[in-house]
């Protein structure tokens, strides 16, 4: 049994989305504010608060003109019953205005097995099909009494400035109400409201790891939450480790006893003096006795605490806000998971699986302990043969995301003007059917390299080391607005970037592809100048973008030529009139800054590449001279060296379009 789906409406950016979530565990990915965190909140605000910590914040704003909607089709409704219509229209009337409002709702599709011990279940499922395996349960948020919102508000529209708005923001509280019902999902109008959310504990319990964890590893830690996770195991231990707890009780009735022989011996001057106290006005004081009671779950809140062992020896006993964030917050999430499994285990009955929301478990991590604690959840989730457990992931770390593969991220692409959230399972399929080595290929891209692209804001495809290295200073000359956003920098080289095409296109992001021309020539189809090349070996610029082979086309494309939507490639133009076009990046720079390697630059590798040339010579030959750089590496620390140089005109283009929002 699992939850195959969720679809969510109206809660912040999540005005009207589907998710489909992964047998076990879903990876959520996406840019910064793209309703990520938001998926956690509903789940939470639903399942563990039960509704009661909605505000009116929290309704999508895309959903607030249906409010005037719904008042328009209520003033319809109510001139219905004063003209006395007939009682079928007015019937109708009343249920659309009570439709159009607006509220927040959280569908669960289960999907369950034959062999699913269907007893928790039972309640929720609203068709006799044998065939069929599903239930649907949907909770909502939404206003309790209708006409008496509107009726209200009519009474005191003049204090809102008659914005309906303003009142249901002011008063929002008084007519909103959580509610939950099991639905058919294959006619939703059949419908059973559920009385008692309890009853969904015993088909699912939910657990929440926040990424506001509030680890402290300062020397005054009032948060203790790794002492608290060893606390919150007694609790749901101490009726199965009988002999363990007995020992501890035993313990505490020892120490019990020897104090209540100080207590007398300290109280008892008080007690002298209290029964005293009133005598003489006839007050008759009872006589009192003071025991020490110690329990031993209300003994350990606050008392057990967790120390790290410095050293070899047990005498070096550190407090735990002494240990790094990283191990804090890894123990943290691994007390909290076994929390959760005890939890499940020990409630009886058992119910049917558990879901766990966990945010951004990364932080304070580094990227080795990242890809160490995906893996190490899998192996501890499969080692529980018993617990059925599905587990959602938000994420920024594409070492997370290596470990996982393409069947569990889900992607919240927010660049349009609704959220689209989209399954990277179908597009794995889709791909395997269509290039079957490209897949491959791009499986073990994510596997071996940095997956940032599914958090960023701008992409930037690049064929070699120089450009990597000198790319940031490139965008700080040109663009440095660049600099405030999230940009992925991916190398790819000229022959693999084209194999990204499908990719780039699914998750939608502004990117640019710089990339050589590759000028060969038309007899033997070896690099050659360009001028006297024929075409392009070029992958990129002969199957993707601008689809073009010939040089002498490629020279003529015009900016629309060299994009694709939100795709734009860049290759070496003519710099100047005066000068041939390069054939790749090396040769562009020395066209371009001509001028200034002429004067005697400093480094290690372009004194040796120059000599005495002049700028006319550097100029005519940038071509020869490029071949000849031994390390491209080295080519491009010496320019980090220089100190006015240019950008070469072909990447300054790209650059621009790239910054244009």
């Amino acid at each position: 049994m699992k939850i195959a789906k969720v679809r969510v409406q109206n809660f912040r950016l999540l005005q009207d989305v589907t998710i489909q979530l992964h047998d076990q565990t879903t990876l959520v990915v996406g840019r910064n504010n793209s309703g990520k965190t938001s998926l956690t909140e509903v789940f939470c605000k639903f399942l563990e608060n039960k509704g009661s910590h909605f505000k009116f914040e929290d309704i999508s704003i895309g959903s607030h003109p249906k409010y005037l909607e719904a008042y328009d089709l209520y003033q319809i409704y109510v001139s219905s019953k004063q003209n006395q219509e007939v009682e079928e229209e007015q019937i109708r009337k009343e249920a659309e205005y009570k439709a159009a409002l607006p509220g927040i709702r959280l569908d669960l599709h289960i999907e369950y097995q034959e062999e699913d011990d269907l007893t928790a279940l039972s309640t929720f499922i609203m068709d006799l099909d044998p065939d069929r395996r599903d239930a649907l349960i949907r909770f909502q948020y939404g206003v309790k009494e209708p006409e008496k919102l509107f009726t209200t508000f009519d009474k005191q529209k003049t204090n809102f400035n008659h914005s309906i708005i303003g009142f249901i923001k002011k008063c929002y509280g008084e007519f909103y109400s959580t509610r939950a019902w099991a639905v058919d999902s294959q006619n939703q109008d059949y419908t059973i409201e559920i009385e008692k959310f309890s009853d969904l504990n015993a088909v699912f319990l939910s657990g929440f790891i926040y990424a506001q964890r509030q680890l402290d590893d300062q020397y005054a830690d009032n948060y203790k939450k790794l002492s608290k996770g060893f606390e919150s195991f007694y609790k749901l231990n101490k009726e199965i480790k009988e002999a363990d707890i007995k020992r501890i009780e035993e313990s505490l009735q020892m120490v019990s006893i020897n104090l209540d022989e100080q207590y007398e011996s300290l109280f008892k001057s008080l007690f002298s003096d209290l029964s005293k106290f009133g005598v003489e006005q006839g007050i008759n004081l009872q006589k009192l006795a003071i025991r020490s009671v110690f329990e031993a779950d209300k003994i350990l809140k606050g008392n057990t605490h967790l120390f790290y062992q410095h050293g070899v020896s047990t005498d070096h006993l550190l407090p735990e806000s002494y240990n790094g964030l990283g191990y804090s917050n890894l123990i943290y999430i691994i007390l909290q998971f076994i929390s959760f499994y005890e939890e499940y285990d020990k409630r009886k009955p058992r119910p049917a699986f558990q879901v766990l929301f966990v945010e951004e478990p990364e932080a304070h991590l580094h990227p080795q302990m990242q890809y160490i604690f995906i893996k190490n959840i899998k192996e501890f989730i499969h080692a529980k043969t018993n617990w059925h457990v599905q587990v959602i992931i938000t994420t920024h770390s594409s070492h997370i995301i290596a470990e996982s593969g393409f069947d569990n991220i889900r992607y919240f692409d927010n660049t349009a003007h609704q959220l689209v959230i989209k399954n990277l399972s179908e597009f794995r399929i889709q791909e395997d059917k269509k290039d079957p080595d490209g897949m491959r290929f791009l499986k073990q891209y994510m596997a071996l390299n940095r997956c940032d692209m599914f958090f960023a804001d701008k992409i930037i495809l690049i064929e070699g080391t120089v450009e990597r290295l000198l790319l940031p200073l490139m965008i700080n000359k040109v663009q440095p607005s660049l600099l405030t956003k999230y940009v992925s920098i991916i190398e790819v080289g000229g022959a693999y970037a084209h194999l990204f095409k499908d990719l780039l296109c699914f998750l939608n992001v502004k990117t640019l592809i710089i990339t050589d021309l590759d000028s060969i020539c038309a007899a033997n189809s070896k690099a050659c100048k360009v001028s006297l090349g024929h075409k392009t070996s070029n992958a990129v610029l002969r199957s993707w973008l601008p689809q073009k082979e010939l040089l002498a086309d490629l020279q003529t494309c015009t900016e629309s030529d060299k994009t694709q939507g939100k795709i734009r490639v860049a290759y070496q133009v003519i710099e100047d009139t005066a000068s041939e076009c390069a054939r790749s990046f090396e040769d562009a720079f020395l066209v371009r800054n001509a001028h200034v390697l002429s004067g005697s630059p400093g480094g290690q590798v372009i004194p040796k590449l120059l000599g005495q040339r002049t700028e006319m010579d550097i100029r005519q030959h940038a071509y020869e001279i490029a071949q000849e750089i031994d390390s491209k590496t080295a080519f491009a620390f010496d320019v980090m060296m220089l100190t006015n140089w240019e950008v070469p005109t072909y990447i300054k283009e790209g650059l621009t379009w790239l910054a244009n929002e």
